[in-house]
């Protein structure tokens, strides 16, 4: 009894939290997911079937209870998939075109920021200056390299990469960044970091 009861409950958990199923949901940029409507109303009847014969074996009344409420809920999702609008999706087609990702300093910028950088004289005030900058725009890897070879200390390295981190585009190329330093150890040490 009581592993039917979970393996119900955890059903139905699924059912009304559980992420949307990609062969049968599509979200769209608006955030509004489109449904199966047949396969989920099939699921929670399935479940209402499950909860009837549970209920039959006269379970203790604390476990009664939450077998009507589960029938509840079960019955209100159902009443609301049927209510929803249908939506018309051609067949095969999935969500709209994500919008395009962020795009990296122009070539004129970034030199107008190697200038800027090559201008300021102590380390301290070139790392600030590297991490105020990664706020407001966006980098290639090459361009993070770049940046790192401007600095000399292998510490101001490794705290502009990690500034930069967050803010560049193409982030699978980011093991190349890694031989902008020296030493292994720094290396090793940049990547705990970042969290590889």
């Amino acid at each position: 009894m009581r592993i039917r009861a979970r393996l119900c409950c955890g059903l139905l958990l699924i059912v009304l939290a559980g992420p949307a199923r990609a062969d049968h949901d599509r979200s769209s940029a608006s955030g509004k997911v489109a449904v199966d409507r047949d396969f989920h109303l099939a699921t929670i009847q399935k479940l209402l079937r499950d909860l009837g014969d549970l209920e039959a074996s006269e379970p203790p009344p604390a476990a009664r209870d939450r077998l009507a409420a589960m029938r509840q809920a079960l019955q209100a999702l159902r009443a609301d998939l049927e209510r929803a609008p249908v939506a018309q999706v051609a067949p095969g087609a999935g969500p709209p075109p994500s919008p395009p990702g962020p795009s990296a300093l122009s070539a004129t910028q970034f030199d107008e920021l190697l200038a800027e950088l090559g201008k300021l004289t102590y380390a301290e005030q070139k790392v600030r200056f590297v991490c105020a900058r990664s706020r407001g725009g966006w980098f290639t890897v090459e361009q993070v390299i770049q940046v790192m070879n401007a600095l000399a200390l292998s510490r101001d390295k490794s705290d502009a990469a990690v500034c930069l981190y967050a803010h560049t585009v193409d982030r699978a190329s980011w093991s190349r960044v890694y031989s902008a330093l020296p030493y292994t150890a720094d290396r090793e040490a940049l990547k705990k970091r970042i969290g590889h």
